[in-house]
């Protein structure tokens, strides 16, 4: 490989590596919903909350850029597991200017 080949190379991997790392926490993780259901037993659990669901939801990063339509309807989908709690754990609030 010669010098000018590699620069080239090296070039574009740069260009690619920073649209990569620019585009994911802009347009990929922003809109990444997950659903895990488990099973978690626990020990000496009071008999009025076996059988309960905990829902946990974290890190929505609300702010001035944020897509409110995409925030319904992802609770919606939650709603949808009929939980017989929701926990709120995480960021919620972006911070981007003073508005």
């Amino acid at each position: 490989m010669n010098r000018k080949t590699l620069l080239k190379k090296s070039l574009y991997s740069a260009v690619g590596l920073g649209l990569v790392t620019g585009v994911y926490p802009w347009q990929i993780e922003p809109f990444w919903l997950e659903f895990v259901k488990l099973k978690m037993p626990i020990k000496n659990l009071p008999e009025n909350l076996i059988g309960k669901t905990l829902m946990q939801i974290s890190d929505i990063h609300v702010g001035n850029k944020f897509d409110y339509n995409y925030l319904i309807e992802s609770f919606k989908k939650a709603q949808d597991y009929n939980p017989d709690f929701v926990m709120y754990t995480g960021d919620f609030v972006d911070y981007e200017n003073e508005e």
